[in-house]
């Protein structure tokens, strides 16, 4: 009796691994599929006039990055943050430096 409960357990799990390889093996081939068309894609965008047949004027040339330009960040956001370092600079009282002992009371 015993032994046939541990068959019946056994066979399930069988069943269960051999449902989760067969998931498995469609999950890879799709996986080898879209990592094939990436591959296809990415040597598409590659080729340029000097290593293909395509015409010089079909190749993309990006403007060169200016060093001095500022990060990309949205621009409400940067003159959000402007507009509030404006105010706290042209608002702010400047009192001049008063030490609490002289040069003389230090010696």
């Amino acid at each position: 009796m015993h032994a046939d409960l541990s068959i019946k357990r056994l066979l399930a799990r069988l069943e269960t691994l051999e449902a989760e390889v067969a998931a498995l093996r469609r999950e890879n081939q799709q996986l080898r599929q879209d990592n094939q068309q990436l591959r296809d894609e990415i040597a598409r965008l590659k080729k340029n006039s000097s290593n293909s047949s395509k015409p010089p004027s079909s190749d993309i040339v990006a403007p060169p990055k200016d060093p001095l330009s500022l990060p990309n960040i949205p621009s409400a956001l940067f003159y959000k943050h402007f507009r509030l370092l404006s105010a706290m600079l042209f608002t702010a009282t400047i009192e001049p430096f008063q030490p609490e002992r002289t040069a003389s009371q230090w010696a």
